[in-house]
């Protein structure tokens, strides 16, 4: 998302990109997530054992909590079925993403 450019000396410019804002975990924002982050299918993949490439993005959802209350999930598509991962944060940028996966070789935590 281009804001501005910034002009860097004589004849120079250079792009200003928005930082991505970080949303709240409610419900109404859940429903606004449009993809995944970058380690997210790596990360449900290896919680379940299967290969990157037969995990598939579904939907957002808002749905129990395995300790208390709601959270935002995501589900994704596996070999062993469909899957709900508990979301770690919501940001937006030029569309809103989700994040189940915190840093690369750390697994999801689904159910």
């Amino acid at each position: 998302m281009l804001r501005a450019w910034v002009a860097i000396g004589v004849g120079l410019a250079w792009p200003v990109y928005a930082q991505p804002k970080m949303l709240f975990a409610t419900e109404a924002n859940c429903r606004l997530i449009k993809g995944y982050s970058k380690y997210d299918l790596d990360g449900v993949a290896s919680a379940f054992g299967v290969h990157a490439s037969q995990v598939r993005f579904v939907k957002p959802q808002w749905g129990r909590s395995q300790t208390v209350g709601h959270q935002c999930q995501m589900v994704f598509s596996t070999p062993k079925g469909n899957k709900a991962c508990a979301v770690l944060s919501i940001t937006q940028g030029d569309f809103v993403f989700g994040q189940v996966v915190s840093s690369k070789g750390n697994n999801a935590i689904c159910f």
